[in-house]
């Protein structure tokens, strides 16, 4: 068990020295100069976690979406947050790349024709 955990500590450090993270380090640092972009990315980052609390409770009304929904079309109106969340989307897909090629076993155990 322990070779998986060293695994995906390497892969942490992997992440880490990727140019990918590279990037978005880049763009957070540029966006912390920017303190009414940071303001309202810090803001938006705390409606989301309070979103996804009462998604998972069940307790989302629509004056939350709608606030949610408001807040994002607020915060595309900066540039370094938008340069944030693409350098973000970049590094997602290949984490959720990666993520699929971990799970492929499982997959295949459950696909497999008996």
């Amino acid at each position: 068990m322990s070779n998986l955990y060293d695994a995906a500590y390497e892969f942490e450090d992997q992440i880490r020295q990727s140019a990918e993270f590279k990037a978005l380090t880049k763009a957070y640092n540029q966006l912390k100069t920017d303190d009414e972009a940071f303001a309202e990315f810090k803001k938006l980052q705390k409606m989301q976690i309070e979103f996804g609390k009462k998604q998972v409770s069940g307790k989302v009304e629509q004056q939350d979406l709608d606030a949610l929904t408001q807040e994002g079309k607020k915060a595309s109106s900066y540039k370094a947050l938008l340069e944030l969340e693409e350098k973000e989307q970049t590094l997602a897909k290949i984490i959720d790349e990666v993520h699929g090629i971990m799970f492929k076993p499982v997959e295949e155990l459950y696909t497999a024709k008996d």
